[in-house]
């Protein structure tokens, strides 16, 4: 879910939530991104403003449903074309470690989403 999040979020397709995932206005944080690097000329995207006045009212659900405890408390700040973007950094080893530790059920892919990312209230749009 945090793979490419600050290419994505410079090139305007969303902007960063305070746990890290890409919030895009229509789809929320449903979304995954890939980079293409390319010469070719193409018309740039303003960035986004910041979702974090959607983030205001929430419980921080996202920080709660870690059962790792990855987050990191400080919020850290970062400025993507002229619009700051906050976000707090968490431990990638713990949450890689919890996405592991699925129970084993047969013939049935296991969802390994990150359970931060299903717990946000920016996930439920449609």
């Amino acid at each position: 879910a945090f793979s490419n999040a600050f290419a994505a979020v410079g090139a305007g397709l969303g902007a960063l939530s305070l746990c890290g995932s890409v919030v895009n206005p229509r789809f929320g944080s449903n979304m995954r991104y890939v980079a293409i690097v390319t010469d070719a000329e193409l018309a740039p995207n303003e960035v986004l403003k910041s979702v974090e006045l959607g983030c205001a009212g929430c419980s921080g659900s996202c920080f709660s449903a870690c059962k790792t405890a990855a987050f990191q408390p400080e919020v850290h700040e970062i400025v993507l074309g002229g619009v700051p973007q906050r976000f707090r950094k968490f431990d990638v080893n713990r949450c890689n470690w919890a996405k592991r530790q699925l129970p084993h059920i047969e013939k049935i892919r296991p969802c390994n989403f990150e359970q931060c990312v299903l717990a946000c209230p920016h996930a439920r749009k449609q």
